[in-house]
Parts: structure tokens; C-alpha cells; sequence
């Protein structure tokens, strides 16, 4: 079976009855009841309510929603600068400069990604803030030392990093 064809089997599923499907795979047979069969409900049953459409509305529109698009398309633009401007062999450019221009854009990305699932937590502002907090500490101390060679703002790393952390950890609260 394709990618595809099981995205497409589990939307058609959804959609022909959670309810059956309950019914029929995971409710266990009351010792009660005289009758055993299936039970087929004869309504449907809307899932997403008119409330959760709004409320996804609202987080496509955020500003934490906005926030991440703009820092990907950072991210992909200090990746492209990057890939021509610290591209082995230039001169002036160590390897610790690459590999240091590199985990930055890898981490920038990737909790620029992260920040789209920030509305959906019950406490955004705290996580939005921590993860931008930490990317900006982390991935701008990095970025800076690979961009300039210079390494006095290197000691803030770390703090940026421990930020990252507990952004993470404040998904679960």
C-alpha cells in the first residue's frame, strides 16, 4: 500500500463512520444484553463542530502562526546565504564556522516548524515565548559566531539552548 492510498483509506474510513467502526472493533459485548449484534446507528454524528472550525480559524491566523512563517522563511534564506557564503574552500571561512552556520539553520528550521503547533498548546504565550526566546539565543549566537568568526557572544549558547528545552517540556503542561 502507497503513502497516498493510506491517507486516502483513512479519511474514507473516517468519513463512512467512527461510530460503526467503534461499535463493531472496540465495544465489548455486554454480558447483559439478550441481543449481541451490532448496533448501527441511524444518525451521524458531526466531529469538528462548528466551534473547533473557528477555533482552528483563529490559530491560522495567530500571530505565533505568522511568527513561524517568517522565521522559516529566514531560516531558508540564511540557508541559501550560507550555502554560497560558507562554501568549503572560501577563503576566511574555518570548518568550525561551517559546522557552526549549519546546526543553526538546522535548529532555526526546525523549531521555526515547532512554532505551528505552539497555538495548539494549553499555555501558547509561555511556549511561544520560550521557543522564540531560545532560537533567538541559541540559533543568533551561533549564526553570529559562524558569520563572523567571532566567539564573545558564544557564552549565551547554551542559555538559548536550555530555553529550547524547557519550551519543549512546557508542551506537556
Amino acid at each position: 500500500m502507497s503513502w497516498a492510498g493510506g491517507i486516502l483509506d483513512v479519511w474514507q474510513w473516517s468519513k463512512s463512520g467512527l461510530l460503526q467502526t467503534y461499535d463493531y472493533h472496540l465495544r465489548p459485548d455486554c454480558p447483559k444484553c439478550a441481543d449481541s449484534q451490532v448496533v448501527v446507528p441511524t444518525h451521524t454524528v458531526n466531529i469538528v463542530g462548528a466551534d473547533t472550525v473557528n477555533t482552528m480559524r483563529q490559530m491560522a491566523v495567530s500571530g505565533v502562526t505568522r511568527l513561524a512563517g517568517l522565521s522559516g522563511a529566514a531560516a531558508i534564506g540564511l540557508g541559501a546565504y550560507g550555502a554560497h557564503v560558507m562554501a568549503a574552500g572560501k577563503e576566511g571561512v574555518t570548518e568550525e564556522q561551517k559546522k557552526a552556520f549549519d546546526v543553526a539553520n538546522r535548529y532555526h528550521m526546525l523549531h521555526s516548524v515547532a512554532l505551528l503547533g505552539v497555538p495548539m498548546v494549553r499555555l501558547p504565550r509561555l511556549t511561544g515565548g520560550l521557543m522564540v526566546g531560545g532560537m533567538v539565543m541559541f540559533c543568533g549566537t551561533t549564526y553570529y559566531h559562524a558569520l563572523t568568526g567571532d566567539k564573545q557572544y558564544r557564552r549565551f549558547t547554551p542559555f538559548g539552548g536550555i530555553l529550547l528545552i524547557v519550551a519543549w517540556l512546557s508542551m506537556i503542561l
